[in-house]
């Protein structure tokens, strides 16, 4: 599955992991999903990881318009950090961050974990990506 869940509730933290390619069907379901998921807060940091062999090259700037518009970020929500260390990956990130307009929640879009760990002011051992899968708890998938 392209798209990975995970959720460590002792630290409030969730992080979603994109992998393989990604339509825009797939990631308008975990959009709309994710704030959803059991152990989510409006507390809850949240890490998008967008990996590096992420084919998001069937992803237009039409799309994330309408996912924006369909289905925001909503401003109760905490903060976002999308780690997107590809070129096409970190400009579609932020075009989606920018669309989703002055009331929603920031997005911070960075290439590193480390960067990611500085905003969320979280140890960067807890991110490690040996380590993490194994400090969270692995969400069920959601039907893509």
């Amino acid at each position: 599955m392209p798209i990975s869940r995970f959720i460590n509730i002792e630290l409030n933290l969730a992080i979603l992991r994109y992998s393989g390619r990604i339509t825009f069907s797939q990631m308008q379901t975990h959009i709309e999903s994710f704030r959803v998921m059991e152990g989510m807060t409006p507390e809850t940091k949240v890490i998008l990881m967008v990996a590096e062999d992420t084919d998001v090259s069937a992803i237009t700037s039409d799309d994330l318009q309408r996912i924006s518009s369909n289905a925001p970020m909503s401003s109760n929500m905490t903060k976002h950090v999308i780690v997107a260390p590809e070129t096409l990956a970190f400009g579609l990130s932020r075009m989606f961050a920018l669309q989703q307009g002055k009331d929603a929640q920031e997005i911070n879009v960075v290439r590193t974990l480390a960067e990611a760990s500085d905003i969320l002011k979280i140890d960067p051992s807890m991110l490690d990506e040996e380590e993490f899968s194994g400090r969270l708890v692995n969400v069920p998938p959601f039907d893509s």
